[in-house]
């Protein structure tokens, strides 16, 4: 009896565990590897969208980064790279603590978690291509020769030009802080300021650069501290002249405008808010250059929308 029971339940044990097994072994055959077909991470599906969003600004033609990014052909022989590179959050730059603070930003180039974790595992996997049909369209980029408020706000009111500057093909970093006068006849609020190397080749020099305003009370104190570079002596020759005419010590009122550096728009303030410029002001151009290997002359740009002459912002 004992012995019949337990081939009954020996037969049934066996048939329940033939049917675990083919069950098991069709989902080790089947399954595992459907899932794995449709979770494999590819450029053209994957990536690509997120290098369009966060990378391609500096990595295409014409700008500064060392390589380009915007096709799989281009990008596969740095995947090792930028697997490095992104895991460790050295790219793309963005330098604002993820754990603390406002997190939430205005064109936000960094990556999420999942962002970093879909190129590791693309990089791992192979970096296979896929299917080049799953690609986003080509993003295309602004002429270096036009603001990019233009597209917004049509042509600049007024364009303010540096003095140019050669870098040349080898050479230290230099900076520059050339100082130029605003054509101004009359007081005029700036809506919106957008500051941009003059071409496709100053692109490739500028590192970053910040504009200032210096209105008119403020021109004793510059010419004293452009004066510091003939030493301490012309430096306190120009203010003892400034004090005698104003009676005091000349006053500061230098205001930074604008701040350009790769992948930077313009400022474009709400309709109540604007800044004044004075006529008699000056424009100060603080500038990063570097060589690139090839003499490049630039001439950096800022380009200023004003406020209609009967509107004063309120702030």
């Amino acid at each position: 009896m004992r012995v019949d029971r337990g081939g009954g339940c020996g037969r049934r044990g066996v048939t329940g565990r033939g049917l675990l097994a083919v069950g098991a072994g069709l989902l080790a055959a089947g399954l595992p590897g459907a899932a794995a077909a449709q979770t494999q991470v590819t450029f053209s599906r994957d990536v690509a969208p997120i290098f369009q969003r966060s990378c391609q600004e500096c990595h295409r033609p014409d700008s500064m980064a060392p390589m380009s990014l915007r096709t799989y052909e281009e990008t596969r022989p740095w995947a090792r790279a930028i697997r490095s590179r992104v895991e460790a959050r050295e790219m793309p730059p963005w330098f604002l603590d993820k754990t603390v603070g406002i997190q939430q930003f205005i064109n936000d180039i960094s990556l999420s978690d999942a962002e970093i974790d879909t190129i590791v595992r693309w990089v791992d996997s192979g970096a296979p291509e896929g299917n080049p049909a799953d690609l986003p369209p080509p993003l295309t980029w602004p002429s270096g020769d036009r603001f990019r408020l233009e597209s917004e706000l049509g042509p600049p009111d007024l364009v303010v030009k540096s003095v140019p500057f050669t870098m040349p093909a080898v050479a230290q970093d230099a900076f520059f802080r050339p100082i130029v006068d605003v054509p101004l006849t009359e007081p005029r609020w700036i809506r919106a300021a957008e500051t941009k190397p003059s071409g496709r080749d100053g692109r490739r020099i500028a590192h970053h650069a910040s504009t200032f305003v210096h209105q008119p009370e403020s021109r004793e104190f510059l010419d004293a501290e452009r004066a510091l570079l003939q030493g301490q002596a012309a430096a306190d020759a120009v203010l003892q002249v400034a004090r005698d005419r104003a009676g005091g010590d000349p006053i500061d009122t230098r205001e930074m405008l604008t701040e350009w550096a790769q992948g930077k728009g313009g400022e474009l303030y709400p309709e109540d808010v604007g800044k004044l410029v004075l006529p008699g002001a000056r424009v100060e151009f603080s500038i990063h250059y570097h060589a690139v290997g090839e003499e490049i002359t630039d001439q950096l740009e800022a380009g200023w929308w004003f406020h209609p002459r009967d509107v004063t912002p309120k702030y």
